[in-house]
């Protein structure tokens, strides 16, 4: 028979202190019980989680191009822009260009002359050059026969119709100056001049037919 002498409070604490120890060693050797059961699987999420990082440094050069590519598509878009629109102020208008000249024109007749109509028309023509008289078998030009004529050239031809009122005929021959200077419409015909009473002062009407080519 077994008799325990030691005091019930010491009792307690020996028995208190074995459950401790006890679930600390639980406790501490759990997580290691767990480990090695899942090493496997902990080994095969490192595996994976080096695989994703090695293929993640092997795309970023095709990352880093594929930026690159979208970088330079934006400027690219950017710059065509600015082109296009510097080729729109830069693009001669015709008629802007005509009325220009006019303008300029009357302002040289110190405002004695009012065009009251104008008129542009553009008619394209064929320019064809003379017959060639190089032989078939020159070295000059092999490729062309002989007695053929040149390529045709297209071209238009612009006339320009205005009809106005001056003070004086003076003041229509430097208007007609004053357009065959700008080198746009060379041949200038006088079609008509008619004078008239306007207020007790003497005008004259005309009417100007300017030729020129594209």
């Amino acid at each position: 028979m077994h008799v325990n002498l030691l005091p019930s409070s010491f009792v307690w604490q020996q028995l208190l202190r074995n459950r401790l120890r006890q679930w600390t060693l639980a406790f501490a050797v759990l997580p290691i019980v767990f480990i090695v059961s899942n090493a496997s699987l902990f080994a095969q999420w490192w595996s994976d989680l080096r695989e994703h990082q090695e293929m993640q440094l092997a795309a970023e050069p095709a990352r880093k191009l594929q930026e690159s590519r979208v970088e330079i598509a934006k400027a690219t878009i950017a710059l065509k822009q600015k082109i296009e629109n510097l080729q729109a102020l830069t693009k001669i208008d015709r008629s802007t260009s005509i009325l220009g000249i006019v303008a300029n024109s009357v302002e040289s007749t110190d405002k004695k002359v009012q065009i009251q109509h104008l008129q542009v028309s553009v008619q394209p023509k064929m320019m064809e050059a003379k017959p060639t008289k190089t032989p078939a078998n020159s070295s000059e030009n092999p490729a062309r026969p002989y007695g053929l004529n040149a390529i045709a050239v297209p071209e238009n031809q612009i006339t320009l119709t205005l009809k106005g009122i001056a003070i004086e005929s003076e003041s229509i021959s430097k208007l007609v100056d004053a357009i065959q200077q700008s080198n746009v419409f060379p041949k200038i015909e006088l079609r008509s001049t008619q004078e008239r009473v306007v207020l007790d002062r003497a005008i004259q009407d005309f009417e100007l037919e300017c030729h020129g080519n594209e």
